[in-house]
């Protein structure tokens, strides 16, 4: 009973912090969001919190978006998971009749919407149902392949007819079509939310909570916009509001020239609204979660992409700011493709409750960078393979990979931070600028001229805008592997390739 008392309210501070999240949005300095709502019934069940844009975003299947709706499923604890069937069952919704899936269909009754409707709950999938195989790591949007394969299982089977009865008995075509407008963000606790919170208010010049006060500011604003019938916002009406209650800041300035924004992603739910603060190179529909889509090359089909965003945006003599929400493999990529930019590119390192500037600024590094390379010996293989510690040890897992599928090498020359890996090990981005120096010089010397007609085989564990500092470093190295780890299963050695830089040509293959 308890629990049942305190859901409602917490139920409703879970929606109105993610409302905020969107808000923020209409403060950013590209100004994609153009206006918010709470609780404006326009799609049934999918009416909580929604978002509209200026113009139109492409989503993770490549289709143009205008518009996010979305439905906020608050649970007090973790006593239940989702499972597949759950979307066709009302009682999951706090429906009595019509399901998820239902409303879904009806929300596309009269054909393709640009819109996307997503489900966020704390709840998390069912490991072992099959939605598991259903829900994409990028941004939670359906992999629509696996509940049509004629090899499925029969759960998936079963669970496509019962998702087909629930939509009306549609077609596999029309099922397609209305699936991949739904997406669903599991495992979002209201702890995340507050975080999540915390950097969009920063970034939209807005008061931070206070966390000594049992009230939330923002939740308690929101309610009274909602009980005097203010559902809908643009900039300029919810700015008038916010700053009678005392919560605008406003833009904070910024010192020397403006830097130009510029983004890239492949995947993660953090990189869902990149495109507020940059312009971005979406490369999240090559992908599910981290992994390529089966016919998709990194050479044949992203260093292109890559290569024509990166010379169309930056210009010699410019200032560009470069978010990355991406694999290490495309960061590293990046900068090796801007290594003779004449440009000030400046990488973006997200970081626990926001992002900083990882500008080559302050005090010179008097200390060591590197602990003393090691050496582990594979074979006699006439390649090297380099093995980069910054954030955690990767050398075992590297060694494993290389002896099961690369004879080729004979060594790894591992690199360590001096200190150890963690994930606070780059203490800034001096650190990181001076770290990936240090690398570029030690590496470029491992390489004489003969080892330079083999590739090096490159493994790293680093933040992403460290692995574009070294980018930039590379080209002395010659040529080039990249590698990226499945931290889907993790297993021992779980590496495949991803670039050669220079990419190999299609006939080579």
């Amino acid at each position: 009973m308890a629990n049942a008392v305190r859901t409602g309210p917490l139920s409703r501070n879970y929606q109105h912090r993610y409302f905020w999240i969107q808000a923020c949005r209409l403060f950013h300095q590209r100004n994609l969001v153009r206006r918010v709502a709470i609780e404006k019934v326009e799609l049934r069940a999918f009416d909580d919190v929604s978002a509209f844009y200026g113009e139109s975003i492409y989503d993770s299947h490549g289709r143009q978006v205008n518009g996010d709706y979305f439905q906020l499923k608050f649970h007090v604890d973790h006593a239940q998971k989702i499972h597949g069937l759950d979307l066709a069952k009302p009682k999951f919704i706090g429906a009595t009749k019509y399901s998820l899936l239902h409303r879904l269909a009806q929300a596309t009754a009269a054909g393709d919407l640009p819109r996307r409707m997503t489900l966020v709950t704390p709840w998390s999938i069912d490991d072992s149902d099959p939605i598991r195989h259903l829900v994409s790591c990028a941004d939670g949007e359906m992999i629509l392949d696996p509940l049509f394969d004629e090899g499925a299982t029969r759960e998936m089977k079963g669970l496509r007819e019962v998702w087909r009865a629930d939509l009306g008995g549609v077609s596999d075509d029309k099922m397609r079509a209305i699936l991949r407008h739904l997406a669903i963000r599991d495992n979002k606790r209201q702890y995340d939310l507050d975080q999540e919170l915390g950097w969009a208010l920063s970034m939209a010049g807005l008061a931070p909570v206070d966390g000594t006060q049992l009230a939330h500011p923002y939740v308690a604003l929101s309610d009274g916009l909602v009980t005097a019938r203010a559902y809908e916002h643009e900039a300029s009406s919810l700015e008038g509001y916010l700053k009678q209650a005392g919560l605008w800041i406003g833009p904070q300035g910024t010192q020397g020239p403006p830097s130009e924004a510029l983004g890239i992603k492949s995947f993660s739910p953090f990189a869902v609204y990149l495109e507020d603060d940059a312009k971005v190179l979406n490369l999240v529909p090559f992908f599910h979660g981290r992994q390529t889509k089966a016919a998709v090359g990194w050479d044949r089909d992203l260093f292109a992409p890559i290569e024509d965003f990166l010379t169309r945006h930056v210009h010699a003599g410019g200032r560009y700011d470069l978010y990355f929400d991406t694999h290490l493999s495309i960061a590293f990529a990046s900068g090796l493709m801007l290594d003779k930019a004449d440009a000030v590119v400046t990488p973006i390192q997200r970081l626990p409750g926001g992002r900083l500037r990882w500008a080559d600024e302050g005090a010179s590094e008097t200390g060591a960078l590197l602990d003393q390379p090691r050496v582990i010996g594979l074979g006699d293989g006439p390649e090297t393979a380099i093995a980069i510690e910054v954030t955690h040890p990767v050398a075992e897992d590297v060694a494993t990979y290389l002896k099961r599928s690369e004879p080729a090498v004979g060594k790894v020359v591992v690199f360590t931070v001096a200190g150890g890996p963690s994930r606070t090990s780059v203490r800034d981005g001096h650190h990181a600028h001076a770290l990936a120096s240090a690398l570029g010089i030690a590496v470029r010397d491992l390489r004489p001229a003969a080892e330079r007609t083999r590739p090096l085989h490159v493994f790293a564990a680093a933040p992403v805008a460290l692995a574009f500092l070294i980018g930039r470093q590379a080209a002395p190295w010659g040529p080039t592997i990249t590698y990226e780890f499945d931290f889907d299963t993790k297993a021992p050695g779980a590496y495949s390739p991803a670039f050669h830089l220079p990419p190999m040509r299609e006939e080579t293959r």
